[in-house]
C-alpha cells in the first residue's frame, strides 16, 4: 500500500485523469453506459473529482440516535393494556 485511503483515492483520480484527458468527448454519460462496461469511457469520467464532496462531509464521526417513539404510540399502548386488563377482570 502506498499510503492512506486519501492517497489511494488521489492515485485513482490521477490515473483516471491520465486515461481521459486527451480523449475527445464521446457524448456518453454514466447514466447511459452498460453496467458491464463501466464509466471510465464516459465524459463523466473526464470530470471525476471526488474531493469537494469529501470536504463537505463532517470531519468527525457522527453518532446516530435511535428514533424516539411516536408520541401517540405510548397512549395507544397504554389504552390497549388497560383494555386487556379490563377484559381479564371480566372473565
Amino acid at each position: 500500500m502506498t499510503g492512506g485511503p486519501l492517497a489511494l483515492l488521489q492515485e485513482a483520480v490521477d490515473r483516471t485523469r491520465a486515461l481521459t484527458q486527451r480523449r475527445p468527448p464521446t457524448g456518453r454519460t454514466c447514466d447511459r453506459v452498460a453496467d458491464d462496461l463501466g464509466g471510465i469511457d464516459t465524459d463523466d469520467a473526464r470530470r471525476f473529482e471526488p474531493f469537494p464532496l469529501l470536504r463537505a462531509l463532517p470531519s468527525r464521526p457522527t453518532r446516530s440516535r435511535p428514533p424516539s417513539p411516536r408520541p401517540a404510540a405510548v397512549p395507544r399502548a397504554r389504552a390497549a393494556r388497560q383494555l386487556r386488563q379490563g377484559e381479564a377482570a371480566k372473565a
